[in-house]
């Protein structure tokens, strides 16, 4: 099985809403820059069991899918194909990054050194960064959709994107989630400054998968244990 739709967001970052304790998501509220339609961007800070999320941060982000995606899709959502040599993401075939890299971080840790913190630095850089660029990668909804997630605060555009983070390697109750060429993260282009990547992933996943994205080793946890890294300004090009 797989995520059911896989896509692209592409669109300007209005507000930024922080996660909560009783709400384990980051939540952008963005929207189309050619149309003005508003969408919500959930991305996960916490798991659901509690543990910190793994995270990695490329700060200087060159490479060849950023070259496609400044000459490529629409803005607004764009389904994509699970596909190699497309725009979709695969944490563990693409590339794209050193996922050994990828480090657990909690929610609220000390000041500046959590997830909420860090991707809020990025998303407010970008409402203030004219003609910045949200590329949003995961699973979308189109309204009317049960996969919204209410925030503490504000209203809920219709439609979205979330799932924002590796969708393979999962076991037990996510294990449908399991696919390959269809994982999320967060890519944020800052005119005249470059790209900035965020890229998650939860410790009960496993870093060696099949063909069809179902774990095929130990997950992370039971491979490095749960400490927190306390570094998030740690980045790498």
């Amino acid at each position: 099985m797989s995520i059911a739709h896989y896509g692209l967001l592409v669109a300007q970052a209005v507000e930024g809403r922080r996660a909560t304790d009783s709400h384990a998501h980051y939540q952008v509220i963005a929207q189309d820059p050619a149309s003005g339609e508003p969408y919500q961007i959930d991305i996960n800070v916490r798991s659901k069991d509690g543990s910190e999320v793994l995270y990695y941060v490329c700060d200087s982000c060159q490479n060849a899918l950023t070259d496609k995606l400044l000459n490529g899709p629409r803005t607004g959502i764009n389904p994509l194909e699970s596909v190699p040599d497309s725009l979709a993401i695969d944490y563990l075939r693409g590339g794209l990054f050193p996922v050994s890299d990828m480090a657990p971080l909690g929610m609220e840790s000390p000041p500046r050194n959590d997830l909420n913190d860090l991707i809020d630095g990025y998303i407010q850089r970008a409402i203030q960064t004219q003609g910045a660029r949200l590329f949003a990668f995961g699973q979308y909804f189109l309204g009317g959709n049960d996969k919204r997630h209410a925030h503490d605060s504000g209203d809920q555009p219709a439609k979205g994107i979330h799932d924002i983070h590796m969708n393979q390697g999962n076991a037990g109750q996510w294990e449908g989630d399991n696919g390959t060429y269809q994982d999320g993260g967060l890519m944020i282009h800052y005119p005249g400054q470059g790209w900035v990547a965020l890229f998650l992933a939860f410790q009960e996943q496993a870093f060696q998968t099949t063909a069809s994205g179902d774990p095929a080793g130990p997950s992370w946890e039971e491979l490095h244990g749960g400490a927190v890294d306390e570094t998030p300004d740690s980045a790498a090009a």
